[in-house]
């Protein structure tokens, strides 16, 4: 797994979206990345991008 240093990076802000949507998120190298502030969020959508993939 590679170690990604998102303080370098700015987040990116978004209006006009209909989900709540106000997670932290970045964009590196055509790869997106979102702040996890409940503790179970990353482990769904990992398991969600998995099974869509």
């Amino acid at each position: 797994m590679d170690k990604v240093e998102i303080d370098k990076y700015s987040p990116l802000h978004k209006t006009g979206h209909i989900s709540k949507g106000d997670q932290r998120k970045w964009k590196i190298d055509n790869l997106w990345y979102k702040a996890d502030y409940m503790g179970y969020e990353s482990l769904a959508e990992v398991l969600v991008s998995k099974l869509l993939g």
